[in-house]
Order: C-alpha cells, then structure tokens, then sequence
C-alpha cells in the first residue's frame, strides 16, 4: 500500500535516492515500497543511515510500558512528561535520548541528506518518534499530528535548511485496521524534497 501511495503521488517517477534506518523493520519497509516503483524501484540501493534509528528508550528498551511504570516507576514518569537531559538523568533514566537530542540528531541527519543531494528528491524511510521529532524540529511546532505506520509526510527544505516546509502525515492510503498490531514492529516512510 505504502509503495502504491508514493506511486500515486508521482514519487517513483522522479525519485533519486533512498534513504532509510538500518533498523530491521525500516529496512522492510523501503524494500515494500520500492517494490511498488516496478522497476525503476530495482535500481535503488537503499542507503542505510543510523541517525534514522528511532528514539533510543535506554532502561525502558524492550519492557511494556506496564514495566516500565512498575520497575523504573520515577524515571518513566519523568520521561513521559517530556523532561530534558538533566532532569532524566537526574531520575535516572539511563541511556534514554530526550526529545531536544532526537531533534538534533534527526536535523543533523537530513541537513547532510539536503546537502548531499540538493534539489533532489529523496524518500526517508525511519520510525515514528524520529518522524514526529523531524516536522517538530522541521517546522518549528511543538504539536505535531499522530504519525501513523506508514504514513507519508513531505518536507520542502531550502538549499540553506531554513524556512522548512512540511506537509502530512498523510494515510488515506492505508486500510482501516490494516496497521494494527505491534507498532514497533512497522516501519513509517516520510519523504524529503529538496529545494531551492
């Protein structure tokens, strides 16, 4: 469905490259979309990227939310507020990224993909949180709409990466109760349109 989407928005026909995290479930999803593109889909090599990871949860990595509250109780809280580094550290969330360190790492990551190939279109494929933090950091706001598993949102970014633009995320593509399951587990595409 993801790669149908993109098709249908004219993506397969003047995309250059592909980027996506290197985590597994990204991965999948930029083969699964790709595949849609047919063959022009076959000339891409996805190009992975570690900075497209997803939030690094630290303690709280691969415990439900239950646990976390249950074994790590002040540290999930503070967490879920919204807290900065000092204050995480402070209730000893060990390891975990805090939104102003995602910000920065997913603007560090497409700063270098608009550089690298400016006035291109390039599909970023990564993970909600990621996602949610780029159009936060991307577009200036704090409230940014729900990214659902495999939505698609669109940034127009400038040669010099200011007066970024964004729109979506868009899902009117996926089916209703076809992204149920373990989040975790689906990747999310957004796609990156570099301008002048």
């Amino acid at each position: 469905m993801l790669g149908h989407a993109l098709a249908n928005k004219g993506i397969d026909q003047f995309c250059h490259t592909v980027y996506s995290s290197d985590l597994s479930r990204a991965r999948d999803t930029a083969r699964a979309a790709l595949s849609a593109f047919g063959s022009k889909g076959e000339a891409f090599a996805i190009q992975l990227d570690t900075r497209l990871r997803e939030r690094s949860l630290g303690l709280f990595q691969g415990l439900t939310a239950a646990q976390c509250d249950q074994e790590h109780r002040a540290a999930w809280r503070t967490f879920n507020k919204g807290a900065c580094r000092a204050e995480l550290d402070s209730a000893g969330a060990i390891g975990v990224e805090d939104d102003e360190e995602l910000q920065a790492r997913a603007l560090a990551a497409l700063s270098d993909i608009v550089v690298k190939h400016a006035g291109e279109t390039v599909v970023v494929v990564s993970h909600g949180g990621w996602i949610h933090a780029a159009l936060a950091c991307c577009a200036a706001q704090e409230a940014v709409p729900h990214i659902g598993n495999g939505s698609i949102s669109t940034l127009i970014l400038s040669a010099d990466c200011r007066g970024w633009m964004k729109s979506g995320p868009e899902n009117s593509h996926i089916r209703v109760g076809a992204a149920k399951g373990n989040v975790d587990m689906i990747g999310i595409c957004g796609t990156v349109r570099s301008g002048k």
